[in-house]
């Protein structure tokens, strides 16, 4: 059985593009942010948890997580509204990204997508 990371643990994830349409998770150490089989999966973040995502789509489909009204949160290709946040401590360097889910992000999380093409897009959570 996979351990359940601790708060404050960081936890690394692999997403990759389905084409134009989709995301899919192709790597979860955890094994409890989203199941791998899925095309955008609802994605689960745990409150407190460090989070270190390699993108290997990002030069075509920068990630981004976002408000119900659509404002970047953390975004590849934006100035999102939580990346100055020490707590979420922001990094991306192109390739990979690295946050950790706060509480204040965790309220204002709605969903994921790619910033250029729509179809790529899912609900996104916390705990």
């Amino acid at each position: 059985p996979t351990p359940t990371p601790t708060p404050g643990s960081a936890v690394d994830l692999v997403i990759e593009s389905e084409g134009f349409s989709a995301w899919v998770l192709a790597e979860d150490e955890s094994g409890e942010v989203a199941p791998t089989d899925e095309s955008n999966p609802t994605m689960t973040f745990g409150v407190g948890t460090r989070y270190a995502v390699e993108n290997n789509g990002w030069d075509t489909h920068p990630f981004a997580l976002r408000a119900a009204d659509d404002s970047p949160l953390l975004s590849q290709s934006a100035d999102g509204s939580y990346e100055d946040d020490d707590a979420v401590d922001w990094a991306d360097d192109g390739g990979t990204f690295a946050f950790t889910m706060t509480d204040d992000l965790a309220a204002d999380l709605n969903y994921y997508t790619c910033t250029v093409h729509s179809s790529m897009r899912g609900e996104a959570e916390a705990n």
